[in-house]
């Protein structure tokens, strides 16, 4: 590979990056704790809050029909077979 040119352009700033395609299938209850079922790219996840179910995000809360996750410091929300909002 050819040495970097000190003459480029600099590089454009990136794109804040996105959340994986994610969708809350199901809500299981086990005593008093809630476990979201969560579609992550393809990928079945368990998670409870307080965990990370993708990269920079933190389950916020969960209960019977929804779930809200922190990514990057900002709220989504994500409901029972809809779409996030």
């Amino acid at each position: 590979a050819a040495p970097p040119d000190d003459d480029a352009p600099a590089e454009p700033e990136p794109e804040p990056p996105k959340p994986p395609q994610v969708a809350l299938t199901g809500v299981l209850r086990s005593g008093a704790r809630e476990v979201a079922i969560l579609r992550v790219a393809g990928q079945t996840q368990l998670t409870r809050v307080g965990e990370s179910p993708f990269e920079g995000a933190v389950v916020r809360s969960i209960d019977d029909k929804s779930v809200a996750i922190s990514f990057l410091g900002k709220d989504i929300h994500y409901s029972l077979g809809g779409e996030q909002q």
